[in-house]
């Protein structure tokens, strides 16, 4: 495996598992990087690269297509347009549309909705298809002992109920909309606690100081990076994503593998992600997602009900196995194609 920049917290969880990750920190020395990434795929002498976001996709492919390999390029960004992106990532996706015609054999993009966008744009629509992102559902599941640790260990009642979210701290994530529901929900429901976990959600940052100070007393959790996120989902009664913007959203599956229900602004394949076992509102409404909260926090059965057709739902359609056969598929048509 190769990335771009460093290995990370990820590339070190990879290696963990006997897999190389190489990494070329094209952040710090960009030209020298793109000569590496094209020694390090030549070394690799693989069957097929299969690259992933926009930066990956051009420079991978470039080098992909001069060594002869079979490319799949991946698409995870719900609108290349989004005014979220940096002008150069923009740009890249620009370049890659009109080059998509010929540098990759195959796109595949894991929602719908960024597939047409990228198919506006001007990605071609004969080499596009759609696997959606897929969850591990020994690990993701209902899990009372979970429950009850993690509560104990965050400081909150074992009967409160607790609305939830897992972001990194970025403008799309649109953590305010979050907490603005928050003080509306809980004007209704005093006793209610929220669980904010992710890079840079952490206390100290001046959004958060804020609605500390409008939300009651050791109410809201500010717990940063998790690295017990099935632990953390399955102690929720209400998962929730205040996005502006997503694809086909990680954290909501991993949800409802949980059997925990979902409220969730209407951005990418959220809707189709959900279907009938959760709540969907407009984004930027804060006032709609609260009222969504609170229709499950006050029907109990009906969010328990709603916790178990999510689990089914994610059985049903998107777990890992079904998903890895799906692109199993892919790679053997490509590396057979000739």
């Amino acid at each position: 495996m190769i990335s771009l920049k460093g290995k990370g917290p990820i590339g070190a969880k990879i290696e963990d598992l006997g897999i190389s990750v190489r990494a070329m920190h094209a952040h710090e020395r960009p030209i020298a990087a793109i000569a590496a990434l094209h020694r390090t795929l030549d070394d690799f002498n693989s069957d097929l690269v299969h690259s992933w976001l926009y930066h990956a996709d051009l420079l991978g492919g470039i080098s992909a297509r001069i060594l002869g390999y079979p490319l799949l390029w991946g698409l995870h960004i719900e609108s290349p347009k989004s005014p979220r992106l940096k002008w150069t990532t923009r740009l890249v996706a620009r370049v890659n549309a009109l080059s998509s015609g010929w540098i990759p054999d195959h796109i595949v993009s894991c929602s719908r909705t960024a597939a047409d966008a990228h198919v506006r744009l001007g990605y071609a629509n004969d080499r596009m298809s759609v696997i959606p992102n897929g969850f591990e559902l020994d690990e993701f599941r209902p899990d009372p002992e979970r429950r009850a640790s993690f509560r104990e260990d965050a400081g909150i009642p074992a009967d409160a109920p607790v609305v939830g979210k897992v972001a990194r701290y970025h403008p799309a994530k649109d953590h305010q909309n979050f907490l603005r529901a928050a003080v509306h929900a809980q004007n209704k429901r005093p006793d209610l606690h929220f669980v904010l976990a992710g890079t840079d959600v952490v206390p100290g940052e001046l959004l958060f100081c804020e609605y500390e100070q409008r939300l009651a007393p050791g109410t809201l959790h500010l717990l940063g990076r998790r690295d017990d996120i099935p632990r953390l989902m399955a102690a929720l009664d209400v998962a929730t994503l205040s996005s502006e913007t997503e694809a086909f959203p990680m954290v909501l599956g991993e949800a409802m593998a949980c059997g925990v229900p979902c409220v969730a602004t209407d951005v990418g394949d959220v809707a189709y992600l959900l279907g009938d076992t959760g709540i969907v509102v407009p984004p930027a409404a804060p006032k709609a997602l609260a009222d969504g909260w609170l229709q499950l926090v006050e029907a109990p059965e009906k969010r328990e009900e709603l916790g178990r057709k999510a689990r089914r739902r994610v059985q049903e359609n998107f777990s890992q196995e079904a998903v890895i056969e799906q692109y199993e598929l892919v790679y053997e048509r490509l590396t057979c194609a000739d």
